[in-house]
């Protein structure tokens, strides 16, 4: 692995590692902005049921994460790599699969429907985590510079935020347009499927050539620690047994309290803006009565401040501490996604008074948050990773980010969960072109509450972090220490 003192990461690698992120993004957001709006409201699925179906598949999906994690981390003698072999396998079958959700049969019932769409995003959001936990792993292995990491990080969010931003792009601009006769639009079950089959495309793509463009660099990193201790389980396999798996599990309840609160406060996170985005379209429709193209914008306004985010991020990263921009990142968030529905909702704000600028403007704001909040994560849990394996010995990147994977899986599903209940309970009707203006607001006022509520818990949780740079450089020699001992040392 790099080291203080190494040569910095080529262009080149940087640029085919970012490639490989936007995968999760583009899983995560056709899941939360699209697929609960088709399945509720083009195919009249109940809520409550769409809602429990992403939710089994996220959990499904979360749990399988940390053995991902595990087996990657002990995977020798593979001819493409511990980390390559599985981002080789992923690609194409993920693909497949994310048509697959927009491509249920025709004329089946309820159930067949509700089966159909647990089965198809199991297998998606399975697939996604075989590829994006080993592909996670390398920001840790890659180097231990903290500037480096930053960079990184820089670099995939970067590909995110552009990615995200062709996406709402094509979705509201080319797939669900309005047409002057009101057709079309997100209402257009026949639009669906082109969207999907254009995303897993990209998708395919993008994962494969990443894949390929980082292979060597992760082959040279893992000769050079081929005499480190092996993975998570400390044993040299290649299988995930019940006792390592329980094993990690105790190590994360009861281990490190950093690891602990950082898997806590990714989790409710993800709860958070899970529910934010799975009412996105409900909101933009019905409570803004926003057009197809205005919600695209809407949306996509989010993405230069997601820029100005990551600006900021990677100049304060070396003279901040990582937590105090994480709490930054939240309370952005937090205002800038309850303020405008509570203006409105408290009648300080009449109907129709609402500006688009106004809502592009509090987008703009919660983009800001949510680039800081991108680039900062991963180096929290990159640091967390050097101090778990200064603690225990054994390095274990690949286990590490399964369980954040695992949290930030299972509060997106909680999320979907929560978002689809909540629609079936306030009555929100199935395929309406209008709504009750009561139950617009019960529905704004229910993500409002669900992102202040499980916002300021994440904010807690992620306050209690403790890892201060100091700490982290002492850390940082000590291993490089351990791989690289003095002369004087060795003859000791």
């Amino acid at each position: 692995m790099s080291a203080p003192g190494k040569p910095s990461l080529s262009f080149s690698t940087k640029f085919f590692f970012s490639l490989g992120w936007p995968v999760e993004y583009i899983v995560l957001r056709s899941l939360e902005l699209f697929v609960l709006f088709y399945y509720t409201q083009v195919l009249g699925l109940p809520g409550s049921l769409a809602g429990l179906a992403l939710f089994i598949a996220m959990l499904v999906d979360a749990f399988a994460d940390p053995a991902i994690g595990a087996f990657s981390d002990n995977l020798r003698n593979s001819r493409f790599g511990r980390r390559h072999t599985l981002m080789f396998i992923a690609p194409i079958p993920l693909g497949l699969a994310l048509a697959a959700v927009f491509l249920p049969p025709d004329n089946i019932g309820q159930w067949a429907l509700f089966a159909w769409l647990t089965a198809t995003t199991i297998a998606v959001r399975f697939l996604c985590g075989l590829y994006i936990v080993p592909y996670s792993a390398q920001l840790a292995e890659m180097t231990r510079e903290p500037a480096e990491r930053a960079s990184l990080q820089l670099y995939k969010s970067i590909a995110q935020t552009l990615f995200d931003s062709a996406m709402l792009a094509l979705a509201f601009n080319v797939f669900f347009i309005k047409n002057p006769d009101g057709s079309g639009g997100q209402s257009d079950a026949s639009a669906y499927l082109p969207f999907a089959l254009t995303l897993a495309g990209a998708l395919i793509v993008t994962t494969t050539v990443s894949a390929l463009g980082t292979w060597r660099k992760m082959q040279q990193v893992e000769r050079e620690s081929a005499n480190d201790t092996v993975g998570s389980a400390g044993a040299h396999k290649s299988h995930v047994s019940l006792t390592a798996v329980l094993s990690s599990w105790r190590k994360v309840l009861f281990g490190s309290l950093n690891i602990r609160t950082l898997i806590l406060g990714a989790l409710l996170t993800a709860l958070a803006t899970s529910v934010m985005r799975s009412l996105a379209s409900h909101l933009g429709v019905f409570f803004w009565e926003l057009t197809p193209q205005q919600i695209g914008y809407w949306q996509q306004s989010a993405i230069p401040g997601f820029f100005v985010g990551m600006i900021i991020a990677r100049v304060c990263a070396k003279r901040v501490e990582l937590i105090s921009m994480v709490k930054l990142s939240l309370i952005l968030i937090i205002c800038a996604v309850g303020v405008l529905p509570l203006l409105k909702l408290s009648g300080i704000i009449a109907p129709g008074q609402v500006l688009f600028s106004a809502l592009l403007s509090s987008n703009f704001v919660m983009g800001t948050g949510s680039g800081i909040l991108m680039l900062v994560a991963g180096l929290v849990c990159a640091e967390a990773a050097d101090e778990d394996e200064f603690l225990t010995g054994l390095p274990a990147q690949g286990f590490l980010f399964g369980f954040v994977f695992l949290a930030t899986k299972m509060g997106s599903a909680l999320g979907k969960l929560l978002s689809g209940t909540a629609l079936d309970i306030i009555g929100f009707p199935k395929g309406a072109t209008s709504v009750p203006v009561q139950v617009t607001n019960t529905l704004a006022l229910t993500l409002v509450a669900s992102v202040v509520v499980f916002g300021g818990a994440s904010y807690y949780f992620w306050s209690r972090f403790h890892l201060p740079k100091q700490r982290h450089r002492e850390i940082l020699s000590a291993l490089q220490e351990r791989r690289n001992p003095s002369p004087t040392a060795t003859d000791a």
